[in-house]
């Protein structure tokens, strides 16, 4: 008689290195993190992207595919990570709440005959934050779970497991949108296929960082104040800021302009006219270089257009 060979997992699009190792190991009836040491290497490594944590596992038997870190966070010096070639602080990638698209990890269990969670692939560009439409299915990305343990959290097998029940039945499903031209553009950008374009010449995550910021401020051109605008709206609030920072810097200084000329007061100054954007580029951001043309172009416009007096 033959003895029985386990089903070889294949690693789906875009999956990371923890979701196929977290599916491996809940395959094996173990968790993740259990399933690393037994395989004499360490699930912390492979959170981190460490290329021979794998190494082990090969040696042990185990088939690591070819690409398995190419979606998948790699640890860099300092606080930050590399993603597909893009680099992001690593607090922006690895926060303590993980999204997908209901409708991707549904199919992915409805072509397969083991349990749905053994199936159920995390992809990487989820976990960026400008990404918040799956482009297959036209979905938003919706909240998933929310660990503040990395360890925990990247064993997504197991909060797949309890979920299943909630994605199987469409009961996170919700309400599909048409993609937006920054979405096609983030996208593109995170696959390596841009067009070459103004934003392109720029970070990535700086560039998509930017698009919000100014969204945000084109805001006033509405007599909308941000207040009023949740998250889930942040999809139109890129697209808005794209539209403009798309066609390079001479659009975005008439812009600024344009927001700037609205009615107000003389005391008005430019935090009061660009709150989110003022905050964005001149606190929130001004460790990362990667910000420095995008400030630049805000400091500049207000040298050039605000009656500022000595040592403002």
């Amino acid at each position: 008689m033959t003895a029985h060979q386990p089903r070889r997992l294949l690693l789906a699009p875009r999956e990371t290195a923890t979701s196929f190792v977290s599916r491996l190991a809940v395959s094996n009836w173990i968790d993740a993190g259990t399933f690393a040491i037994d395989k004499a290497t360490s699930f912390q490594r492979i959170i981190d992207g460490v290329t021979d944590a794998f190494e082990p596992m090969a040696e042990l038997g185990d088939t690591i595919p070819e690409g398995i870190l190419d979606w998948s966070p790699i640890k860099l010096d300092g606080k930050r990570r590399s993603l597909h070639g893009h680099i992001f602080p690593s607090k922006v990638i690895l926060g303590s709440q993980m999204r997908g698209c209901p409708m991707c990890l549904r199919d992915a269990a409805s072509t397969s005959a083991g349990p749905a969670h053994t199936a159920m692939a995390m992809q990487g560009h989820w976990l960026v934050p400008h990404v918040t439409l799956c482009l297959l299915h036209n979905h938003p990305l919706v909240p998933l779970w929310h660990d503040p343990t990395p360890y925990t959290r990247f064993d997504s097998a197991v909060h797949l497991a309890a979920i299943s029940d909630d994605l199987m039945s469409g009961h996170l499903d919700g309400e599909v949108r048409e993609p937006t031209d920054f979405d096609f553009w983030v996208d593109a950008r995170l696959s390596g296929a841009a067009d070459s374009g103004w934003l392109d010449a720029h970070a990535l995550h700086a560039g998509a960082r930017f698009c919000l910021l100014l969204g945000s401020a084109l805001l006033r051109l509405e007599d909308i104040r941000t207040s009023w605008v949740g998250r889930s709206n942040d999809w139109a609030l890129y697209q808005m800021g794209y539209e403009v920072a798309r066609h390079g810097e001479v659009a975005i200084r008439q812009t600024l302009m344009r927001i700037q000329q609205l009615p107000g007061t003389p005391q008005d100054g430019a935090r009061k006219i660009f709150p989110v954007l003022y905050d964005g580029l001149a606190y929130d951001h001004r460790d990362d270089e990667s910000f420095e043309p995008f400030r630049r172009i805000l400091r500049e416009h207000i040298l050039e257009t605000w009656p500022l007096g000595p040592g403002d």
